[in-house]
């Protein structure tokens, strides 16, 4: 999503951070890219806290979230686009 939307910034925060301000991505959802992106490095690298199974649920609950949000959008807006008279 940040690719397609041409996100700015140098970092994924940034960029799911410039998604929130330019109003393309639901705050809730950044701020749970956020999480998901320390979750992610405590997994990944000999952190102190570690992830637990009821951590990856929570996870994996977002993950399905945002694939249904993204869904719906692109399918609202290839509506949208072959029928420009029904938004209106």
């Amino acid at each position: 999503m940040t690719k397609d939307s041409n996100a700015k910034g140098r970092t994924l925060s940034e960029k799911l951070n410039w998604l929130v301000k330019e109003e393309r991505l639901p705050e809730v959802f950044g701020e749970m890219g956020h999480i998901s992106t320390i979750l992610r490095n405590w997994g990944a690298h000999d952190a102190e806290i570690d992830v637990e199974p009821e951590d990856v649920e929570v996870v994996d609950e977002f993950f399905k979230a945002i694939i249904k949000y993204l869904r719906c959008t692109h399918k609202s807006k290839k509506g949208a686009e072959s029928n420009p008279t029904e938004t209106e």
